[in-house]
C-alpha cells in the first residue's frame, strides 16, 4: 500500500465528511475507523477522538485529521 500524501487525506477526509461542513464528527469518525476495520470500545472511541481534536472544538477538521494519520 502506498503512503497517502495531503492531497489524498483532504479526499479520505471528505468522503467521511457526510455532511459536508468540513469537520468529521465523533459519528462520522466511528464510521471511517469501522471501514478501517478498528474495533473500538465507545470509551476508546471518544478518547481517540479527543486526542485527534486538539483544538477541543468537539469535531476534527482536516488539518487535525492530516497530522493523526501522519503521525
Amino acid at each position: 500500500m502506498r503512503a497517502m500524501n495531503k492531497r489524498d487525506l483532504r479526499e479520505t477526509f471528505k468522503q467521511y465528511d457526510a455532511n459536508g461542513d468540513g469537520t468529521i464528527s465523533l459519528l462520522e469518525f466511528s464510521r471511517l475507523l469501522q471501514a478501517l476495520g478498528a474495533g473500538m470500545t465507545d470509551e476508546e472511541l471518544r478518547i481517540g477522538f479527543a486526542e485527534i481534536d486538539t483544538d477541543h472544538s468537539g469535531s476534527i477538521d482536516v488539518e487535525e485529521f492530516i497530522a493523526w494519520w501522519l503521525d
